[in-house]
């Protein structure tokens, strides 16, 4: 079974190579590269979504597929997931960027980091300080974020006519680039699985924690055995800690 990674606006060679690495060292085998998330800047609608069909083609020689993809290319696997439906076996969708981080979950992200220490307890294995740096910043007017609202929308789209899909969803708790009600929208519009990781990190993969419980649940997904988290359950209080603390305030007041 082929297996066809994508990767987001960070990529680089070296980044596929090491997730690979991880991957390949859980089993999973024959791991492909999708290529850049900026080559398809500046095409129309329906241009960008024949290129990535071609593309996907070439790739999967008419064999089905798993796709494993992470950050903005989550968008790209979605568009796909619908135009080729039938060829894909699994889909894997890490830190999905569909909507941007609002406030309140950059709250959280930083009260998380700051509450469990994991500043200097999470120690990354891999250097995924590049991916993080220039997924931030984006000028409006950018061609790399045009392509990201364009890729967006049509990934929008795609996922309301997804449901039913073998998807496996998974972000990290402190990741500050997540919209946890965007990741839980798409989770209940696939009708699939969804790991709230314990990490600040918005590549899980290239992480400590990545390498020891997340991969091993994505190659529980991808062979068909029963994983952690089977299914979406009511997380709010854990993933906005700032809804918590003003509803532990409130008792504590009303008891006083």
């Amino acid at each position: 079974m082929k297996n066809i990674l994508f990767s987001g606006l960070g990529y680089n060679k070296n980044n596929f190579e090491l997730m690979r690495t991880v991957l390949e060292e859980k089993g999973i085998t024959d791991v492909l590269d999708f290529g850049m998330y900026q080559q398809y800047k500046n095409l129309s609608d329906d241009k960008l979504v024949n290129e990535l069909c071609a593309q996907f083609d070439k790739l999967s020689v008419d064999e089905d597929v798993n796709i494993i993809c992470h950050s903005r290319g989550c968008n790209i696997g979605l568009i796909l997931a619908k135009e080729k439906s039938s060829k894909i076996k699994h889909a894997v969708f890490m830190s999905p960027e569909l909507q941007n981080a609002g406030i309140i979950d950059k709250i959280s992200s930083l009260y998380y980091r700051f509450d469990k220490f994991t500043l200097s307890l999470h120690i990354t294995v891999y250097d995924d300080s590049i991916e993080e740096s220039s997924e931030s910043g984006l000028s409006d007017e950018s061609d790399l974020y045009k392509l990201f609202i364009q890729t967006r929308s049509l990934a929008e789209e795609a996922s309301k006519d997804l449901y039913g899909i073998n998807s496996l969803v998974v972000y990290g708790r402190g990741d500050k680039f997540i919209s946890r009600n965007g990741v839980k929208a798409l989770t209940k519009n696939l009708g699939g699985k969804l790991i709230v990781a314990d990490t600040v990190h918005h590549n899980i993969l290239l992480t400590d924690t990545g390498c020891k419980e997340i991969s091993d649940e994505i190659v529980k997904f991808l062979n068909d055995e029963p994983t952690s988290y089977d299914k979406l359950e009511n997380y709010l209080d854990e993933i906005h800690p700032t809804r918590r603390i003003l509803r532990k305030t409130k008792e504590r007041t009303r008891n006083s």
